[in-house]
């Protein structure tokens, strides 16, 4: 293939990716995580409390979709894929179906050339850096037309990993190096992170919760600088650790895990935050095709709000009912949420709801469960709650003692 861009053959490992830390007050359960299958030229869905398999969200090739690096929800949370070249495009797909949308930005919009990380800030416009452009453009976030080339300074060679501190500006994973860009204007503040800093390439970039910089390295791991100075702090998760290849995508999540999506392992590790011990094999290598991991993103919660996020009963005897402890769901988004009815439960537990098929913005409705234990000891079930939500189904955990 002839193509600028250094992500070419179908099996060779990907250099890429948008790393997201996501708030917690997003997060209203596990939500299910997106991953861009570079190899597959798909988008997989996994569940977000498993990791299990759940379908191909953006089917093979939908909408022109070739070799998908950076990943990114955008308003109305729609899903952007930034294509690797030739394409050289940003497409745009339903957050809630997948079904392709438009083509959001079109090859040599501004310049564009192999796109590689894609964000947004917090102007709501998309940042997008161009591998093969050398330079981090800018696009209204809302109709995809060229604002300006927001950043070139410091002379950048191969922008691949985009990411906003705390501190609010644009750190761009180089070749070998981090530039600091400031992010009202885009202009060269220094190279944060000097080349021949750690061995290999810079890829994917992100803050985690304790405000230093994550720094993938192909050749190294994951490397923990100082947020504030870019001093090299350790090597937070050396390659091979939990059988890490490639660092590829950087996700910090709530759960006090960091993922890391793994391009020539085709899989999604899971390691703790603060320690960067080992946790588990999140997807396994080639779990529902994935091949050639490459950016990774978590469903916003949007519409629904449950509270609160879990129920504990009090001892109840075996074979008896217990009085109900109620969940309340809200619509917080700006459109009616439709609801699958009846909301279930699992285990020894019993919900019913005074929930319509469609709430309202604003509304709410009520959920009632009961516990009527079948043996004694601990009993642990969900109730189970599946709306329009992008978000996907969403989970309260049960616990209750049987006597």
């Amino acid at each position: 293939m002839n193509s600028p861009h250094r992500f070419l053959a179908k099996g060779q490992t990907v250099k890429l990716a948008v790393l997201l830390f996501l708030p917690a007050s997003t997060w209203a359960a596990p939500p299910d995580l997106l991953v861009n299958s570079y190899g597959s030229n798909s988008i997989l869905r996994y569940d977000g409390a498993t990791g299990a398999f759940k379908g191909a969200f953006v089917t093979s090739g939908s909408g022109g979709l070739f070799q998908g690096i950076g990943l990114a929800f955008g308003p109305n949370a729609t899903v952007f894929s930034s294509n690797n070249a030739p394409n050289s495009d940003i497409l745009a797909y339903s957050g809630v179906t997948g079904a392709f949308l438009s083509t959001f930005v079109p090859s040599g919009s501004g310049g564009l050339a192999a796109p590689a990380s894609i964000i947004f800030g917090s102007d709501g416009n998309l940042y997008v850096a161009g591998y093969s452009s050398k330079a981090v453009l800018r696009y209204n976030g809302k109709t995809g037309a060229f604002i300006d080339v927001f950043a070139s300074g410091g002379s950048p060679l191969a922008p691949q990993g985009l990411v906003f501190g705390p501190d609010g500006n644009l750190y761009l994973a180089d070749e070998q190096k981090v530039i600091r860009y400031d992010g009202t204007t885009g202009a060269l503040i220094d190279i944060f992170v000097p080349q021949g800093t750690a061995s290999g390439e810079p890829v994917p970039v992100a803050f985690g919760p304790d405000g230093n910089l994550y720094v993938g390295y192909d050749h190294t791991g994951v490397v923990r600088f100082d947020g504030q100075t870019g001093t090299l702090i350790d090597t937070f998760v050396p390659n091979g650790t939990g059988g890490l290849v490639i660092p590829q995508s950087l996700l910090f999540s709530p759960d006090g895990n960091l993922y890391v999506g793994d391009s020539a392992g085709n899989q999604v590790l899971r390691f703790n935050a603060t320690t960067g011990v080992f946790v588990d094999a999140f997807v396994p290598p080639g779990s529902g095709g994935l091949n050639n991991t490459a950016d990774l993103a978590f469903f916003p919660t949007l519409a629904v709000n449950l509270t609160p996020r879990s129920l504990t009963f009090a001892v109840q005897a075996v074979g008896t009912t217990s009085a109900p402890e109620y969940i309340h769901l809200t619509e917080v988004g700006s459109d009616p949420l439709t609801v699958t009815l009846p909301i279930g439960a699992t285990g020894d537990f019993a919900a019913k709801s005074n929930c319509t098929s469609t709430v309202d913005s604003g509304a709410n409705c009520t959920i009632a469960v009961r516990f009527t234990p079948t043996a004694a000891g601990a009993r642990t079930g969900y109730v189970v709650v599946k709306t329009s939500d992008p978000a996907g189904t969403q989970y309260i955990k049960l616990s209750g003692t049987g006597q």
